[in-house]
This record gives C-alpha cells, structure tokens and sequence, in this order.
C-alpha cells in the first residue's frame, strides 16, 4: 500500500469529515478494521477524492444522492456533515435530496429527509402514494420516520419569503388522517 497516497488520503478525510470524527475513527480502529480503513484511506480518499475533475462540494453531492439511493441513512448522515464541511448550503443539500425523490423513490428520500432531522413534509398532490397503491410505503416510510405530512398543499399565490406553518388537526374520531386549518 502506497503510504504517501494513504497519508493524503488521511489528509483529505480529516478536512472532509473533520477531525473530531477523524480522531474517533482513529481510536476505535483496530486489527479487524484496520485494512478495511486503510484501503478507503488510501484508495476512496487518497485517490478519488484526491482527483482535480470535479470539486468536493460536488462529490458530496454525488455521496448524498448515491446513499439515499442505496437506502444507507446513517451513512448519509455523515455525509451530509461532509458536504457542509465541503462547502454545501442547505438548500443545496435539501434540493439534492429532493432530487432523489424522482430516481430512487419516496421511501428512500423520506428516510434520507427524517436522518437529516425534517419533521414535516408539504405536497402539492394528494397523495404521497400513487393512487393505485397497495402497500401505501410513502406512508409507512413517513410513520416508520415519525414524520408527519401535509398533503394537497397548495401554495401557489402565497409570495415568496419565509413563512411559520401552523397546521392544526382537526380531531377526527375513527380515521387515519385529519383535515388541519392552516394559521
């Protein structure tokens, strides 16, 4: 194993994780992880994001777009630490996540938005399921998450500016939803 890529590499990841998770990874690496460890330092760190095509803030955004993918939470939850170390905004990290929602689907994104510490999602359908679902995972993703979701939203003449939803649930006995009043 080349030692001076694996140093860049160390080098590299202490920047993109930081060095406080840097220094945790160090003391719990022992001689079972250790060769895993050092190849990622080396090879994934040392190599690849050590190549000048394109710069971290955008592989971090690849990171967090290929984890939720993958449906790997926790994971992502470092990356999106990473990203922000890297330079990512918020909403740059909120609109990747989003993006996610078209190409690896409701479920995963919903587990994405919930390890990033969202509470409530807001669409503009009437569903986050697919009328013809039968297993309704959107749903079960949302519950599984303890995230609550506001559907049929539509906000098209409210102008833009930062707003406080207040959406009060109108207490219905015997169903599984709930009509709400915004304030």
């Amino acid at each position: 194993m080349d030692q001076e890529q694996r140093q860049k590499g160390r080098q590299i990841l202490s920047e993109v994780i930081g060095k406080e998770y840097q220094a945790k990874r160090d003391a719990s690496t022992n001689d079972f992880n250790r060769p895993l460890r050092e190849f990622s330092e080396t090879y994934a760190f040392g190599d690849i994001w050590a190549r000048p095509g394109i710069p971290r803030k955008v592989r971090s955004m690849l990171c967090m777009a290929m984890l939720t993918a993958l449906g790997k939470p926790e994971e992502l939850k470092l990356h999106v630490n990473s990203a922000i170390n890297n330079g990512c905004t918020l909403e740059e990290i909120q609109e990747v996540l989003y993006q996610t929602v078209a190409y690896c689907g409701i479920p995963a994104t919903i587990e994405a938005l919930a390890e990033v510490g969202c509470l409530l999602v807001g669409i503009d359908t009437p569903s986050v399921d697919p009328f013809s679902s039968k297993s309704m995972s959107a749903h079960l993703a949302l519950l599984h998450a303890k995230m609550r979701n506001l559907e049929g939203l539509v906000l098209d003449h409210v102008r833009d500016g930062e707003y406080e939803l207040i959406a009060l649930p109108l207490k219905l006995k015997g169903f599984d939803g709930s009509p709400v009043r915004a304030v």
